[in-house]
């Protein structure tokens, strides 16, 4: 129970935990109409002290009153915030709103899966002594879109003093290196977001300022041979035409033009069979059907042409 007699409970709000209030049902309905009626209270005397200002101002005074008002619908006609309706009154009345308990006192964030609570209510930037009913939704909403991530944003206002906040992550297929920077697409190539560390990124990763129209081809491609995907580290797209695989162990496997799935196949059984993730192999280039070239490190290159010469010398053979 909080000092007021309402009950709290925990819940969890995108893994970070957080406190919405149940409030007593008789109680709550009591405390808002009281909170409402003192609001109407001062703003009653603030008029009313700004009338008799104008009475004594004479003339002047009329023309500014009714500037005032003029202001105020106008701002409204044109679809104004409580922000810029609130900037008309004196400055007391935002302090005499928070001892009637309008203003924003608890906010509940839904929806989170990679983004950081805390950085989602710093990007809202809301003004905790500001009166609810005059909290601009639509600044805000705006506020949390420009975030990394975010696909759509949903707010309502929970009176007297509650605010919740749905958020709706966009979800990306892959990562997609453009120049040496990182970002996450979509399957169909849209970038969604530049990465981040906070963000989980098992993703796969394709490489080439030209391959994000064929993300999707790349997946396509890594979904239609399981074993595959657990030594591949990144796709290179090449050329505007072909595929490079580039390997956890530092390989680059060259794959051909159109349909690699005979390719893949090839390299799968080569990985299984000959081991060739463990030798000194560095490349491995499946582009013609009929064969499979090899490419071997300087080392690896130099001791077996030493071995060659020492077989050839055994069998008496000149090199």
């Amino acid at each position: 129970m909080d000092g007021d007699g309402r009950e709290l409970r925990s819940i969890m709000a995108g893994g970070a935990p957080a406190f919405v209030r149940r409030d007593h049902h008789f109680f709550s309905y009591f405390h808002l109409v009281v909170r409402f009626f003192s609001f109407l209270s001062f703003l009653f005397n603030e008029l009313r002290s700004r009338l008799a200002y104008v009475l004594r101002e004479g003339r002047a005074g009329v023309f500014t009153l009714a500037l005032f008002f003029l202001s105020i619908f106008f701002g409204m006609s044109q679809g104004a915030s409580g922000e810029v309706i609130l900037s008309y009154f004196s400055s007391s009345l935002r302090h005499v709103v928070g001892q009637t308990g309008f203003t924003v006192r608890s906010i509940t964030v839904s929806g989170l899966t990679s983004l950081d609570i805390s950085k989602v209510l710093d990007a809202a930037n809301i003004d905790r002594s500001y009166p609810l009913f005059f909290l601009n939704i639509d600044s805000v909403r705006e506020r949390l879109a420009r975030l990394p991530l975010v696909r759509s944003v949903s707010i309502r206002k929970y009176y007297p003093d509650g605010l919740s906040v749905g958020v709706v992550e966009a979800s990306p297929d892959a990562l997609w290196q453009i120049d040496g920077s990182v970002f996450f697409a979509s399957h169909d190539g849209q970038l969604i977001a530049p990465l981040q560390e906070t963000v989980d990124k098992n993703l796969p990763l394709v490489v080439g300022p030209d391959a994000g129209p064929h993300i999707a081809e790349f997946l396509a491609m890594m979904a239609a041979t399981p074993d595959l995907p657990k030594y591949v580290k990144a796709g290179v797209w090449v050329g505007g035409r072909r595929w490079t695989l580039s390997l956890t162990n530092g390989v680059d496997v060259f794959l051909p033009e159109g349909d690699v799935s005979p390719a893949l196949n090839r390299l799968v059984k080569l990985i299984r069979d000959r081991n060739i993730l463990d030798s000194a192999i560095v490349s491995v280039d499946l582009r013609q059907s009929d064969r499979v070239i090899l490419g071997l490190s300087d080392n690896a290159f130099l001791e077996r042409l030493e071995s060659q010469k020492l077989k050839n010398k055994a069998r008496g053979v000149h090199a």
